[in-house]
């Protein structure tokens, strides 16, 4: 019989947190609950499982014509095949492929906590197959509610307005939003010799660089009287970029006596 080479840096390092990991318990647990199916007996842990021959009729066992045939030659590829075949198995059985281990896991002892875990797995799975009694082992699977409700309450469903059916006119993106608005204001005083109008015209504009601002304000009056008109009118235009902000402005104020 040959001996393993020793286990150096890393690879020792990984060895170790493997192995901490091991549960006594657990294996114990999954023996026994193979034994107990199969009918096998003498197997005390994990690496007697090598072979893949138990395995095989676990999953026989569970749903017949799992795995067609077990191979029970002592030839290293012909353990294998029965290891990966248990794992096609289990697989079908709806044991999740991230639970399984790999097959150089347990020939190789590599991995076996992950070993009894995929075992453990395959013990949830197998409550869910149809004409297997058991026994059971691994946690059980949560069974989803089916809620069926009256037609009169699937009305008063339908008879409920969202909030997003709301129309809004206001569009982000992923830098700022788009705005448009206009405000006018007029006033007229009974009476009085004056009239004031106030408007303004803003559209506003965001992309990823900024903001590009267009205003233009205008605000007129009339005093009868006295012959006065009075007129300012501002308009300006901001683009702005990645590199900084362009400003363009012009304010022209006029009054006629």
């Amino acid at each position: 019989m040959t001996e393993k080479a020793p286990i150096y840096g890393i690879d020792r390092e990984l060895q170790r947190k493997q192995q901490s990991k091991f549960n006594p318990e657990l294996e114990q647990q999954a023996l026994n609950w193979i034994m107990d199916i199969t009918g096998e007996s003498g197997l005390e842990q994990t690496a007697d499982l090598k072979n893949g021959v138990a395995l095989c009729e676990l999953v026989n066992a569970i749903k017949p014509g799992s795995v067609r045939r077990v191979n029970n030659s002592k030839f290293p590829f012909k353990m294998m095949e029965n290891i990966n075949n248990f794992l096609l198995a289990c697989e079908n059985l709806g044991v999740p492929k991230y639970d399984l281990f790999m097959t150089v896991d347990l020939y190789e002892e590599k991995n076996i906590p992950l070993v009894i875990g995929s075992i453990h797995s395959l013990g949830s799975a197998a409550q869910k197959v149809d004409g297997f009694e058991g026994p059971y082992i691994g946690l059980g699977y949560s069974h989803g509610k089916k809620m069926e409700f009256s037609e009169e309450v699937l009305k008063e469903g339908r008879k409920t307005v969202p909030l997003l059916t709301k129309k809004v006119r206001e569009s982000p993106n992923q830098s700022g939003m788009f705005d448009n608005s206009r405000n006018i204001i007029k006033s007229t005083e009974k009476g009085g010799s004056g009239i004031g109008l106030f408007e303004s015209k803003v559209t506003k504009t965001s992309n990823q660089s900024g903001m590009f601002d267009n205003s233009r304000n205008i605000i007129k009056s009339t005093q009868k009287g006295t012959g006065e008109i009075g007129y300012f009118e501002s308009h300006v235009t901001k683009q702005s970029n990645q590199s900084g902000m362009f400003d363009n402005s012009r304010n022209i104020v006029k009054i006629k006596k």
